[in-house]
């Protein structure tokens, strides 16, 4: 079978739905600058007008029902103007992904369907110290490195690691110490906090077991993965823009072979992680196995990113360093996101499996 016939085609109803995306962030949304808590609450109220802040939601949850594919379509398109929104609308859907496989949750779920927020935590990350004990009841206790919340404090989910793997623990906000926001090179509006647990005592409605973690890093990948295409595409649309009209000894800078090669580069590995993004996202809504697929693809995304947006910033030259043309701005957005997503543990998790298993294969007859 041609390979290409696996890749995913976006229909008429995925384009319309971009051209909405895009339409609802020239009109609501100006490019994200350090906002208050009113106006991120404003602009997830917004998108829940919209249908867009949890597209993945099953209807009678109070979501659009639509697939992760359209979920992703929407992220991109979010991640042009808005990246930070656009990442805790991906922090909510995750957390979703999880909450709504447990009945006694479904009306948190329609809580954060109406624009309320949550975000998942991986107890796995090592920027994160936490600890599960299950002596003398259930308890959680630890610091968390960093929350990427775009305004106010939000539920938390907490996924397990090694033993716990399928265990998940819903921990709200009043059990959560917040820390102040943290400076971050990019991502303006995230209000990227550190928080701290004390030693919580759990009752055993927020212990879920088993719980779909699995399902949840898949959905945040996928997120990442294409809030950082649609960073990665602005970037580049901003930059051959400017070479097509910044005139160098006598012509389009767009002329000069080193540009054009450039340009052209970047602009066909745009593509390529935007099919990897689409197709990971695809072969899960078909119900195939995705996990491995999603963290190879996302570390692959975030490297490729950085180089678009690092790209795109030297064919402006000098001019490139100046906020006045906001193209710094999206090479910062990249790489914080890359650091809030915690892409390269990501890309280290895939790689040990893969190795894992060739491992395997090779003691098989």
């Amino acid at each position: 079978m041609n390979p290409e016939t696996l890749r995913p085609r976006l229909d008429a109803e995925h384009v319309a739905l971009h051209e909405v995306v895009s339409s609802f962030c020239a009109r609501s949304i100006a490019v994200e600058s350090e906002s208050d808590e009113a106006t991120s609450s404003a602009s997830r109220r917004a998108l829940v007008d919209q249908g867009l802040w949890t597209v993945s939601t099953p209807v009678d949850l109070g979501g659009s029902g639509g697939s992760l594919l359209s979920s992703a379509v929407v992220w991109e398109g979010l991640g042009r103007s808005a990246p930070s929104l656009a990442l805790s609308s991906v922090h909510t859907q995750a957390a979703i992904s999880i909450l709504c496989e447990h009945p006694k949750w479904y009306e948190k779920v329609r809580e954060l369907s109406l624009g309320k927020q949550a975000a998942i935590v991986d107890m796995a990350s090592t920027s994160n110290t936490l600890c599960l004990g299950r002596e003398d009841g259930v308890r959680l206790s630890g610091h968390i490195g960093r929350i990427d919340s775009a305004g106010g404090s939000p539920t938390l989910v907490v996924m397990g690691s090694g033993e716990e793997m399928a265990t998940a623990v819903v921990i709200e906000p009043e059990q959560i110490d917040f820390g102040t926001p943290l400076r971050r090179t990019g991502l303006p509006g995230a209000e990227t906090r550190s928080a701290f647990i004390f030693d919580e005592g759990l009752s055993q409605e927020s212990v879920l077991a088993p719980a779909h973690c699995w399902r949840a890093r898949l959905v945040f990948r996928i997120g990442v993965a294409a809030i950082l295409c649609g960073i990665a595409a602005v970037a580049h649309e901003q930059a051959v823009a400017y070479a097509a009209q910044r005139k160098q000894f006598g012509a389009p800078l767009l002329a000069l072979p080193a540009v054009h090669s450039m340009v052209s580069k970047n602009g066909d590995l745009l593509r390529r992680c935007v099919q990897d993004v689409l197709e990971v996202a695809a072969r899960s809504d078909l119900g195939e196995s995705a996990s491995y697929a999603s963290a190879a693809m996302l570390g692959a995304v975030s490297q490729a990113s950085i180089l678009i947006a690092d790209g795109s910033l030297q064919i402006h030259g000098g001019y490139g360093y100046l906020r006045e043309y906001n193209i710094e701005g999206h090479l910062r957005n990249v790489l914080s996101l890359c650091a809030a997503s915690g892409a390269q543990e990501t890309q280290d998790e895939a790689v040990l499996r893969f190795d894992s298993l060739a491992a395997h294969s090779e003691k098989l007859p």
